[in-house]
């Protein structure tokens, strides 16, 4: 499972991306953990199952909304195979 970020809220600075330039935020789905002493979340869309447990605790988490930058997705490129 791909966690997209445990720790720290973005409350109050301390974020690397913040310091250089703003960035444009949207509205993300996420999951987040119900147990208030747990800060992790995922994505919805990189969640393990439609109803997923939270990775740390193993408890119960809930839908939510996070605004985060845009996430940029790299495009591989096809290479050609040696010896065809």
């Amino acid at each position: 499972m791909f966690l997209s970020y445990l720790g720290k809220s973005n409350a109050g600075g301390g974020c690397p991306l913040e310091n250089s330039q703003s960035q444009e935020v949207t509205p993300v789905p996420i999951w987040k953990c119900k147990n208030t002493e747990c800060k992790a979340w995922v994505r919805e869309e990189l969640a393990s199952s439609s109803t997923p447990e939270c990775p740390m605790c193993k408890g119960p988490m809930i839908r939510s909304i996070k605004h985060l930058p845009k996430l940029v997705k790299k495009h591989k490129t096809n290479r050609k195979k040696t010896g065809e």
